[in-house]
């Protein structure tokens, strides 16, 4: 037998799909930032330099303090900052995954956010906030956009475009995409390193090996009580990937016996330390390289004695 739809039976019905759509948004939109992987999603990728920084763990290990130094050193503009938003990235930030490219720079900010004190600090710097997009004018046309991916995380643009934040958004996970398990992590196509010129000396014999690679990706991590760092390349042939080896373990080599030349000894402070200290070797198309590093090493970053 057939019923009656009753007017109530139809209001039912709209609240279940609305509440399921938004239900799926909000789970959607949860799991857009959740993650590092999920957070650089987020993110154009187009040629873009990606890094990511888990600042809450470089915080919680004493090295965030190593390297932006004193709080006491803090510029006016920044503690001005501070005390108008409430936002302090030394407190309220968890973590950070960037793309640069072109000048430009789009970043997934996670951390704790007054979304108000930020949009009025956004006003009374002379720029607007439309449906919670805020953009602010800075110098030689560039401007600073922003707004919330979520309650706890923040699309923010430097760019000549004055809305280039919206160019970030939740997308789906591919699948083959999966960040390391660092926390800190940096990746880049090799071509780009065609254009890097201000590297410490000896750096540059360890860089161009890698010119040619699709993909590398450097992470530093703790493991067994030390720092370390690891590269990842992906290779466009196993002869690539057999040569890329070849060049950084030739590259070691040398750097060893210039030293033993030169009756030096690898200093933990210095980048050579570093690098005669890496160990090599390919699976397929791809290379894995490590190198251990000292807190020493960490410690003369922060204090720019790095050689």
């Amino acid at each position: 037998m057939r019923k009656n739809l009753k007017p109530w039976h139809l209001i039912a019905a709209l609240i279940v799909i609305c509440g399921g759509g938004l239900g799926s948004l909000y789970y959607f939109r949860t799991r857009a930032v959740s993650t590092p992987t999920a957070m650089v999603s987020c993110l154009p990728r187009s040629g873009a330099v990606l890094v990511y920084l888990d600042v809450k763990t470089l915080r919680d290990a004493g090295i965030l303090d190593l390297l932006v130094g004193s709080k006491a050193t803090e510029e006016l503009e920044y503690r001005q900052f501070v005390e108008n938003t409430g936002f302090d990235y030394r407190r309220d930030l968890s973590a950070i995954a960037g793309a640069f490219s072109q000048g430009s720079a789009h970043l997934v900010l996670r951390g704790n956010f007054d979304w108000k004190r930020m949009n009025a600090y956004a006003v009374a710097q002379g720029g607007t906030c439309n449906n919670s997009v805020c953009r602010v004018p800075g110098t030689n046309g560039r401007f600073t956009s922003f707004y919330p991916l979520r309650t706890n995380a923040m699309a923010i643009a430097f760019s000549q475009d004055e809305w280039a934040a919206l160019d970030i958004s939740p997308r789906r996970v591919p699948d083959e995409m999966a960040a390391p398990d660092q926390p800190i992590w940096i990746s880049v196509t090799g071509p780009a390193l065609r254009d890097v010129t201000a590297l410490p000396a000896g750096a540059r014999s360890f860089v161009s090996p890698l010119e040619s690679a699709r993909n590398i990706t450097v992470a530093i991590g703790p493991t067994d009580n030390r720092l370390q760092v690891s590269l990842r390349v992906e290779c466009p042939s196993d002869a690539a990937a057999a040569d890329v080896v070849s060049q950084l373990q030739s590259a070691t080599d040398l750097l060893r016996k210039m030293l033993a030349r030169e009756n030096m000894q690898p200093s933990p402070r210095d980048l050579s330390g570093v690098l005669v200290n890496g160990t090599f070797r390919r699976e397929d198309r791809r290379v894995f390289g490590q190198w251990p590093m000292q807190r020493d090493f960490i410690e003369a970053i922060a204090s720019g004695s790095v050689n």
